[in-house]
C-alpha cells in the first residue's frame, strides 16, 4: 500500500510537471498557423478526454467495491488532476489558437456551450486546491466531501457543453450520458442499502 501511495504522489507531480510543458507547447502550436481543421480536432479531443477522464474518475470507487480492491480509490485524486488538466489545456489551446485571448474574451458569454464548459472548469478549482490530505484534516471530512460532491453537476455541465457544441456525431455523448446513467444508478442504489443499515442498526441494538 505505501508504494501505490508514493507511485500515486509521483504521478501527481508528473501531472503538474505535464501542465506547465503542455500549457508552454500549446502556446507554441497556436502560433504556428494551423488550418482551421486541425485546430478544432485539437479542442475537440482535449476536450472529450477530459471529460472521459472525469468519468474514470468517478468509476474507480464502485470499481473498488466490485474488485474488492480499496487501493483503486486511491488513484481518484491522481485520475481528476489529470482531467482537470487535459480541461485547462482544452481551454488555454481555444483562447490561443483561435485568437480569443486577451482581445475576445467577450465572444465566450455570447455561447452557452462556451459557457459550461468555463464554468465547469471554474467549479474544479475548489476540487483540484483541496485534493490534499492537509485538505482533509484543515476542512474536516463532511465539508471537504460537499466540496467533492460537487464532481456530479460539473460533470453534468461537461455533458451539457459537449451537448450544445456537438454539431454532427452524437456518439460520445451517447456513450458518457449511458456511463453517467449507469453511475447515478450505482450510487442511488448504494446509498439506499446505506440508508436500510443504518435504520436496522438500532433495531439490533434494542434486542
Amino acid at each position: 500500500m505505501r508504494t501505490v501511495e508514493v507511485t500515486l504522489r509521483s504521478v501527481r507531480w508528473s501531472v503538474w510537471v505535464g501542465v506547465a510543458t503542455g500549457v508552454a507547447a500549446l502556446f507554441a502550436i497556436s502560433q504556428m498557423g494551423q488550418p482551421p481543421g486541425s485546430r478544432l480536432l485539437i479542442v475537440s479531443k482535449s476536450g472529450i478526454w477530459s471529460m472521459q477522464l472525469l468519468l474514470l474518475t468517478l468509476f474507480m470507487t464502485p470499481l473498488a467495491e466490485v474488485t474488492r480492491r480499496p487501493w483503486l480509490k486511491q488513484a481518484r485524486r491522481v485520475l481528476g488532476l489529470a482531467a482537470f488538466a487535459l480541461g485547462l489545456l482544452h481551454v488555454i489551446y481555444y483562447l490561443l489558437a483561435f485568437r480569443i485571448w486577451p482581445d475576445r474574451l467577450d465572444l465566450i458569454l455570447r455561447k452557452p456551450y462556451q459557457l459550461a464548459g468555463l464554468l465547469a472548469l471554474v467549479m474544479l478549482l475548489p476540487l483540484v486546491g483541496t485534493s490534499f490530505n492537509t485538505a482533509v484534516r484543515r476542512l474536516g471530512l463532511a465539508t471537504w466531501r460537499r466540496i467533492h460532491g460537487c464532481i456530479y453537476p460539473i460533470v453534468l455541465l461537461v455533458l451539457a457543453h459537449e451537448l450544445l457544441y456537438q454539431q454532427d456525431s452524437y456518439r460520445d455523448i451517447a456513450l458518457q450520458s449511458a456511463l453517467l446513467a449507469m453511475l447515478f444508478v450505482w450510487r442511488a442504489r448504494r446509498r439506499r442499502t446505506a440508508n436500510r443499515s443504518a435504520a436496522a442498526a438500532p433495531e439490533t441494538a434494542l434486542r
